[in-house]
């Protein structure tokens, strides 16, 4: 774990980014050492038992914006995989951390985070055409910042500290509500889970 207190105290260059990076990349390399069918069962399984957790307000939310004619994506770092199940709560997309190519799982080294800047590059790339000027965004951290500034109706929910004062002086929409996991949430204690054990290797 000696990973977790470099990142946690900024020492030797270790920040909340190269944590989630090399945290990711063990990830993968967990995924791939495990049968692909039990890996299947487990992300399902886990996309079920997490329902109880999803914030009801932001699912009513989800609804009320697709039947306004939104097109809904959920936008995550995490990877595809782990996302895939949650089009079933009515999303139009997921977009995620690619790490299944072709029904295979990609090598560490091959895996693309879409963190921070990255992730309005990913949008921008893939709707070109967009009207992000009437277009929403909904985020908790100053890491999703890059998203909300391109579009014309940035919304907060739950923030970090951070990203509340920057929604503060920028007058952003601010949504406290129910603060219980939703959208990339869901997964920060997976992800921890996974890379402790990562850790023991």
């Amino acid at each position: 774990m000696w990973r977790y207190f470099l990142h946690k105290y900024n020492l030797f260059g270790w920040n909340k980014r190269t944590f989630r990076a090399n945290a990711m990349a063990l990830t993968v390399e967990l995924f791939k050492s495990v049968d692909r069918d039990v890996l299947d069962k487990f992300l399902n399984d886990l996309y079920i038992h997490l329902q109880e957790y999803v914030n009801q307000d932001m699912k009513k939310q989800l609804q009320k914006d697709k039947e306004e004619g939104f097109y809904t994506i959920l936008l995550s770092g995490n990877f595809d995989i782990i996302l895939a199940p949650f089009l079933n709560e009515g999303f139009d997309e997921v977009i995620g951390s690619e790490v299944l190519v072709h029904g295979a799982l990609v090598s560490p080294s091959e895996v693309e985070i879409i963190i921070h800047d990255i992730k309005a590059i990913k949008i921008k790339e893939k709707f070109p055409e967009a009207d992000y000027k009437n277009s929403k965004a909904y985020a908790d951290s100053d890491y999703d910042l890059p998203i909300l500034e391109i579009v014309g109706i940035p919304i907060v929910v739950n923030p970090d500290e951070a990203l509340l004062t920057i929604a503060k002086e920028r007058h952003y929409k601010i949504f406290e509500k129910e603060k219980i996991i939703w959208k990339k949430w869901f997964c920060i204690t997976l992800f921890y889970y996974l890379y402790a054990l990562c850790s023991l290797y």
